[in-house]
């Protein structure tokens, strides 16, 4: 009698055994069916401080908005389970070194697998080892394209868009806007981006029956351009073409250009960032004949999402919209969606669903993978493209042109 009931506990044991992770995984479908909410955690790496931390602290601030818009729409569903989406902000300190220890900490301390940004160029290819080794996905925000930034052996690191992909259209509009001028300077910052700009503007410039009189860069962080503005103007350029850079190196530069006589048309195939700030800081009178490839977010024409965007940003933060909050936002948004098409956490199959996605949205519209033609890698989102105008001392927003 005793063995027959030892043997009895001994099968309900076994019987225990074998259904407990039958009921564990019913009770966790069941879970996560019913709407038990996960956080999925994204880094944010921009500069906060440094050369770049103007522009970066946008940046961040308009992921931050683009999250809690994301999450008041219901986060995202991958496989029945709901994620609300957590930013996990990291001060890349406008360095190389401040990229990595801002990198090292994401990736093997926070243990995170999605990273938007840099911003800059040397910052992101101070990044990029860490991360593709660790399979971490890195959205870069802007960027020129340089070939340490975006090439096929980079699996994981994709782009909002590249600069370069720019030049064809805004050397268009100044050939068909400004015929007149046939003489152009070309200036850049002494950086990654720079070092790859200036010889791009050459390029377009004299296949477009352009005389280039100058072609100069600058160290990266000037304040003062009156030296080389000096050393352009005794070419006697018609058009100066400022290449890349960020709003106060562009407003620097125009005000002390037309300080020193310059009245010809300057443009840059990169948006300020916020080219109501290089508006005021010149000053009305010298705001005339100076585009980019940029929006006026004020203007009526701009898609919905920015008006969503404007209202979250300035309740949020109280501040009107700026083209950083907007590039923080679409990276962030952006990446949320080749996750969810990929219907995964697992960064190589979110990887091989994002580079051939036809259609993803951004803030200007529908947009597109692309890149292979130029990078060799279809990891650069293509997109309509902004042309601003400041013309007699007003921002006049020209149109979205679709590459």
């Amino acid at each position: 009698m005793k063995k027959r009931e030892l043997l009895k506990i001994k099968y309900l044991f076994r019987l225990i055994l074998i259904l407990f992770p039958i009921f564990f995984s019913i009770n966790y479908a069941r879970a996560a069916s019913s709407g038990e909410v996960q956080n999925l955690k994204i880094g944010a790496l921009f500069s906060l401080t440094g050369p770049g931390g103007l522009t970066g602290k946008l940046n961040m601030d308009g992921a931050m908005g683009a999250a809690e818009w994301i999450n008041e729409k219901g986060g995202i569903t991958i496989k029945g389970q709901r994620y609300m989406i957590k930013v996990i902000g990291e001060d890349d300190k406008s360095t190389g070194e401040g990229a990595v220890a801002a990198a090292n900490k994401l990736v093997h301390k926070d243990k995170i697998k999605f990273i938007i940004g840099p911003l800059l160029p040397h910052c992101a290819i101070a990044i990029s080892p860490i991360t593709e080794e660790a399979k971490v996905i890195c959205l870069n925000v802007n960027g020129i394209g340089v070939p340490e930034q975006m090439n096929p052996n980079l699996k994981f690191t994709f782009a909002t868009y590249k600069n370069r992909n720019h030049i064809p259209f805004i050397y268009s509009f100044f050939v068909e806007n400004y015929s007149n001028a046939k003489k152009v300077a070309i200036m850049g910052p002494d950086d990654p981006a720079g070092q790859v700009a200036t010889p791009l503007s050459e390029k377009e410039a004299k296949g477009r029956q352009l005389e280039v009189v100058f072609a100069e860069r600058y160290p990266f962080g000037t304040k003062d351009f009156y030296p080389i503005l000096t050393k352009a103007l005794g070419q006697k350029p018609e058009a100066i073409d400022m290449t890349v850079g960020i709003a106060p190196w562009f407003a620097a530069i125009i005000k002390q250009a037309r300080q020193l006589g310059f009245v010809g048309p300057m443009f840059s195939w990169t948006p300020t960032g916020d080219i109501y700030f290089v508006r005021d800081i010149i000053g009305k009178d010298f705001a005339d004949n100076i585009f980019f490839v940029e929006p006026d977010f004020k203007n009526p024409r701009m898609p919905p999402i920015i008006k969503e965007a404007a209202k979250k940003i300035m309740d949020k933060f109280g501040t009107e919209i700026k083209f950083s909050h907007v590039a923080g936002w679409e990276a962030l948004w952006c990446m949320v969606q080749a996750i969810e098409a990929a219907q995964t956490l697992d960064t190589l199959s979110v990887v091989q669903t994002w580079e051939k996605m036809k259609n993803i949205e951004t803030m200007y519209g529908k947009g597109r993978m692309g890149g292979k033609d130029i990078f060799g890698i279809n990891h650069v989102i293509i997109k309509p493209i902004p042309i601003t105008r400041l013309k007699k001392g007003k921002v006049e927003f020209i149109k979205f042109i679709n590459p």
